[in-house]
């Protein structure tokens, strides 16, 4: 029995072979597994093209505030499907995306603003 897809994808053997056996380690549908990739691919296309937007930005500031909000968004949601409690998903996501900031940025220490613990 052949796992159906809701879009057809024309993709190489080795490549199926390997989204197939992903989605099993996972306990996924194939489908399913086929669009949580699509949709990790446009969250960090999104993340990408925020970058680049930075990087040519004359305002970086609230550019930098508007990708630590995306990355904040975005850690959150993927720690609160563990169904942790809700404050430890907001720190661990505020040092998650803060650290991811820093990464995707190569910014140094002093060169960045940060936001002050609470």
């Amino acid at each position: 029995m052949s796992s159906k897809l809701p879009l057809p994808l024309k993709v190489p053997p080795d490549v199926w072979k390997w989204v197939r056996a992903q989605a099993a380690e996972r306990r996924m549908p194939v489908g399913n597994y086929v669009l949580e990739l699509l949709r990790r691919g446009i969250l960090d296309e999104t993340v990408d093209q925020t970058v680049t937007r930075l990087r040519s930005s004359a305002s970086t500031a609230a550019m930098e505030e508007l990708l630590r909000q995306i990355l904040l968004l975005r850690f959150a949601l993927e720690a609160h499907l563990g169904k942790p409690a809700w404050t430890v998903v907001q720190r661990d996501a505020a040092l998650r995306a803060e650290e991811e900031l820093r990464r995707l940025l190569d910014a140094s220490p002093s060169s960045s603003q940060t936001m002050p613990d609470r």
